[in-house]
């Protein structure tokens, strides 16, 4: 028996090459940014302008980003990656920011953010800032 599902693609630059992916539930893909830095390089600001230009296209897509950080660290900079990555997309590119979940401080490789697509809006889980964090 085949379903019929309505498929969305999306481009991502991933390692220098662009390629589709489908949307069916949800996608994801992990940003590395270096240790100890919350600045967005510039092969991070080719991804994150081609996300960007998809979500612009398709509105009733939503995003998901997750960051991460290693036990007994501070929030602060899992806060800051996940906080730039949203406001490079929504300030830079006006990006729907009702189309934009944030998590924060979540235990795993400090460096790393995971940004999660969906066809679905997700419960808002908008961390409120822990104390003593920076925006």
């Amino acid at each position: 028996m085949a379903k019929i599902m309505m498929t969305f693609f999306l481009i991502f630059l991933s390692m220098g090459k662009l390629f589709a992916h489908s949307i069916r539930q949800s996608e994801s893909d992990t940003i590395y940014f270096s240790k100890g830095s919350d600045k967005i390089n510039s092969k991070l600001r080719i991804k994150l302008d081609s996300l960007a230009a998809e979500l612009i296209r398709l509105p009733k897509i939503y995003l998901f980003i997750s960051g991460y950080k290693r036990k007994g660290q501070s929030s602060q900079m899992s806060f800051s990656r996940s906080n730039k990555i949203l406001n490079y997309l929504v300030e830079k590119h006006n990006v729907n920011r009702d189309n934009i979940m944030m998590n924060y401080g979540i235990m795993g490789r400090s460096e790393m953010v995971i940004i999660s697509l969906s066809e679905t809006k997700p419960p808002s889980c908008d961390n409120p800032p822990f104390p003593g964090l920076k925006k």
